[in-house]
């Protein structure tokens, strides 16, 4: 949210007038449930604001799952979604988007496999390193992230444990896992209940920063640093793969910007959010029909406002074009948030 309310705002307030758009806003909560996604989605196709104004995009989901589960709504009437954090694969394909509405800012759960296991082969120092795989079982990202990391890791064996099983003890897991060189927790991202996601913090915080712990996405927050030991334990012992640091590659105007704003520096969150609405903006403005406005975003290349050289464009599945890789990031050993890794290659 506060990425999109940073690109609105510069959408209004554009300095040449022709270039400013009368961008509006509706904010929802889906509760990150399946079942409220759909009201809130069927809901939103049938929005008018003010003078028969109607909802064109929408910046979202956030987990994989309900984005997948509201997709066809928005795609049977014409509604363009932009996600900036639901990473599954092939995932028009798989949510059934008929008119090929789905575009993303964030890299698929396919390139944040690559990374870890790139880490593995090159940086590890692990001939054949013992994984113990912590993940949801049946759950779209989590399951999928598991299945690609396995897919391509080149050597080592995985170990894996479902942490929504009812029987599941993170106590017992550490122990069983205790002969592994590496933990590998990949929960979801609380899609419908949160239980699972604890236990990996659970996992996390009992490993007591003894092993190396690849993390996905979902425990990229502060919270999550709070809850599982601190910087002091998890530096350089819990890793993240990000699309976007601000220490690493970002535009140094858009860091002043969003320190300016909101008196603290940008997250992931909020860049690629803010990429979602900065590059729906002038579509918006110059297309009246959903066919324009997704045909123009299967075409469309624009300056990356929180990059410092990449451009914003889509693959015909509507995956983001210029992320094929990640930054490697790992909690503050003093101070909140992350910073990347020792050695990590920033490239802008």
């Amino acid at each position: 949210m506060f990425g999109a309310a940073l690109a609105q705002n510069r959408a209004v307030n554009a300095e040449d007038p022709s270039e400013r758009t009368n961008l509006e806003i509706v904010i929802v909560n889906d509760l990150n449930n399946q079942s409220t996604a759909a009201e809130v989605a069927t809901a939103l196709t049938k929005l008018q604001v003010g003078d028969q104004r109607s909802v064109r995009a929408v910046i979202g989901h956030y987990t994989s799952p309900i984005t997948c589960k509201v997709l066809p709504i928005y795609s049977e009437v014409g509604i363009v979604v932009m996600s900036s954090t639901s990473t599954l694969t092939d995932l028009r394909q798989k949510c059934n988007d008929s008119n090929q509405i789905f575009f993303r800012t964030t890299s698929s759960a396919e390139i944040e496999a690559k990374v870890w296991t790139a880490y593995l082969q090159n940086r590890s120092n692990l001939d054949s390193p013992k994984i113990a795989l912590f993940y949801t079982k049946g759950e779209d990202y989590s399951e999928n992230l598991r299945e690609q990391f396995e897919d391509q890791l080149s050597r080592g064996t995985v170990s894996k444990f479902d942490l929504s099983n009812q029987n599941f003890d993170a106590e017992q897991a550490l122990e069983n896992a205790e002969s592994a060189d590496i933990l590998a927790v990949f929960p979801d991202g609380g899609t419908d209940s949160s239980v699972a996601f604890n236990r990996a913090i659970e996992v996390i915080k009992g490993s007591n920063g003894e092993k190396l712990i690849l993390g996905s996405n979902p425990l990229y927050g502060e919270s999550v640093i709070q809850a599982s030991g601190g910087g002091q334990t998890l530096h350089n012992k819990l890793l993240i793969a990000v699309d976007w640091d601000s220490d690493c590659g970002a535009s140094p105007d858009f860091n002043t910007y969003a320190q300016e704003i909101w008196l603290g520096p940008a997250n992931r969150l909020v860049a690629l959010s803010y990429e979602a609405v900065q590059v729906l903006a002038a579509p918006l403005k110059s297309t009246q029909t959903w066919q324009a406005l997704r045909n123009r975003l299967k075409n469309i290349e624009v300056n990356s406002d929180v990059f410092s050289q990449k451009r914003i464009s889509f693959e015909q599945d509507g995956d983001r074009n210029s992320i094929t890789n990640r930054i490697i990031v790992t909690p503050r050993q003093t101070g909140p948030g992350f910073v990347p890794i020792d050695g990590q290659f920033c490239q802008s």
